[in-house]
């Protein structure tokens, strides 16, 4: 009897190993991503995509890691979409206005009067809230091979001169410059003089230009403040950066790494208002500590650039919907513009 159970207990303290090795669970392979993009590290957003890939590291437990490449080392802007699209890289943020053709339907109207909130309030609603809009926008995303994931607050835009003026009826006759195309300044009376941004510095000191149509970042990282008199705000608000990823990789993710990508999504977003809100505070008091004006104009010019930018934005959109064979969706979309932008 005692054999017995002598064998019995052996038997059983034997198989403990093997019960507790089957348990464990298996070891998870590191998940590498590769991340591009042609702005700067320092650029607002690549720091926006930076706190978004640091929240998935971090909260992946290092399942996920990022491989960084910003600065335009693998490409330039308009080569990030189909770089993306075609799995070269695995995410970027991409600029929607330069990919109309591509995606129309994101190429609705994106300026917004009032703040940032009301931006980023309209830019979600439109792309992830509202069922119809969202899923135009989403079939249109599956059509390039990407998923969007979230947008980035870019702030206020403004315009830097060389004078003191209070208003864009103070600056008429003269001459802005530019590194695209400033229809809604040119149908309200100004001459535009396209200049590279890197040379903008100079057309200002030497009067190639008298002022320059620019959000008060790029006044301050480019010191234009030192050869000008005056910044205004002009209340409108815009979030044009998405941070996207390839379809075939988001598929290819666990349910809880998407689930930690979508809640990044969220979180860099939320950095994003905050970082605008921090640095432009940065930004006004480098231009005031240099003796430049800081104030906003009337809401009069502001409603005026808003609806120049309104009909442009939404003449491009049919355009190129119409292009594409999808102008019935972009009248869709734009249903829902016009009822948050102009409560129709």
């Amino acid at each position: 009897m005692k054999a017995k159970v002598f064998c019995m207990v052996l038997c059983f303290l034997l198989i403990i190993p093997v019960l507790f090795s089957c348990a464990k669970p298996k070891s998870t392979e590191v998940i590498t991503l590769r991340f591009a993009s042609d702005t700067p590290e320092v650029a607002a957003p690549t720091q926006f995509a930076y706190h978004f890939m640091n929240y998935v590291e971090e909260k992946s437990g290092g399942r996920v890691k990022f491989e960084r490449y910003p600065g335009g080392v693998l490409g330039i802007m308009p080569e990030m979409l189909n770089m993306v699209s075609s799995g070269a890289i695995d995410m970027t943020v991409l600029l929607h206005l330069l990919f109309k053709e591509q995606l129309p339907l994101h190429a609705f109207p994106e300026q917004v009067r009032g703040s940032m909130a009301n931006a980023m309030d309209y830019i979600n609603k439109l792309n992830f809230e509202i069922p119809e809009t969202a899923a135009l926008m989403e079939k249109e995303m599956e059509a390039n091979n990407i998923k969007g994931l979230n947008y980035h607050a870019l702030g206020e835009d403004g315009i830097v001169a060389k004078t003191v003026f209070n208003s864009l009826a103070d600056l008429k006759g003269k001459k802005l410059g530019g590194d695209k195309p400033l229809k809604a300044y040119e149908n309200l009376g100004f001459t535009i003089v396209s200049v590279n941004q890197a040379d903008m510095y100079e057309a200002l000191a030497r009067g190639v230009v008298d002022a320059l149509p620019f959000p008060i970042e790029a006044v301050a990282s480019n010191k234009w403040y030192e050869v000008s008199k005056c910044f205004m705000y002009n209340s409108l608000y815009h979030g044009g950066w998405q941070t996207v990823i390839n379809l075939n990789t988001w598929k290819k993710l666990p349910p809880d790494i998407q689930d930690i990508f979508l809640e990044a999504a969220k979180s860099a977003e939320a950095f994003s208002v905050e970082w605008d809100k921090n640095h432009t505070a940065e930004y006004e008091k480098t231009l005031r500590d240099a003796g430049l004006v800081v104030g906003r104009l009337p809401a009069s010019d502001t409603d005026a650039l808003f609806k120049q930018y309104y009909e442009m934005d939404k003449q491009d959109m049919l355009t190129f919907a119409e292009k594409t064979g999808k102008t019935e969706e972009a009248k869709t979309i734009l249903k829902y513009v016009d009822q948050i932008l102009l409560g129709k």
